[in-house]
């Protein structure tokens, strides 16, 4: 197990940088089958092997913190009926949180400090976590001060109560994650109210928690002088 962190811990940069490259050499080698038009027609005849795709490419969301998790959401929206969708997109996000907590656990401590290094931010809001892990996992997800596979590998690392944590994630993801696969439901139609509205509610969301966030750094956390 200590080789195997320590592979990781050495080579984590060049991993996520070959799996993002690797995602983006599929799509652009597979750009006719990458199309909302193929996926509708060809998805609902092999559900199984669809559910494991998406599923994967979760779990290289996971290890590739660039990737952008609403384009995966919205595609999966696009695709299958809607309640099915949300259904897939949450099992997909509880599958990344997994994946990114023991990851972090995996990482080590010492390594993730310095990931969240990179995020001042970030550092300010964790002293959330003394209210408890499951609100400070709600937080986590609702504000967009850190990728959510960061602040996952964060939780792992520092020994968070695994139960706690994913309850509390699930929690903070839901409206994200339902309003996400609605605007995938309305994608071929994007002048419609069914997309213009879950659209403006995800920039709202993400406006509203970015806002809360810089309200309560600076109202708990004080300034240098």
């Amino acid at each position: 197990m200590n080789k195997i962190a320590a592979f990781f811990k050495k080579n984590m940069k060049l991993i996520s940088a070959l799996t993002f490259a690797a995602i983006l050499v599929l799509c652009i080698i597979n750009r006719n089958i990458f199309t909302i038009e193929y996926l509708e027609e060809h998805m609902p005849e092999q559900p199984f092997p669809a559910f494991c795709f998406i599923m994967l490419m979760y779990l290289l969301k996971t290890v590739s913190v660039a990737f952008p998790i609403r384009a995966i959401q919205i595609t999966v929206g696009a695709v299958f009926p809607k309640y099915l969708a949300f259904l897939i997109n949450l099992t997909g996000s509880i599958l990344g949180f997994i994946t990114a907590y023991f990851l972090g656990k995996l990482l080590g401590e010492d390594y993730v400090e310095k990931l969240v290094d990179k995020y001042p931010k970030f550092k300010a809001i964790i002293k959330c976590q003394n209210n408890g892990t499951t609100f400070f996992s709600v937080i986590l997800r609702m504000m967009n001060f850190v990728p959510g596979d960061v602040a996952s590998m964060y939780m792992g690392a520092s020994g968070s109560s695994f139960g706690k944590y994913l309850f509390g994630s699930i929690i903070g993801i839901i409206p994200s994650v339902a309003i996400a696969t609605s605007m995938g439901y309305y994608l071929l139609d994007p002048f419609s109210k069914g997309f213009i509205l879950p659209f403006s509610l995800l920039a709202l969301m993400s406006v509203a928690s970015f806002v809360c966030g810089l309200i309560y750094i600076r109202k708990h956390i004080p300034t240098d002088t």
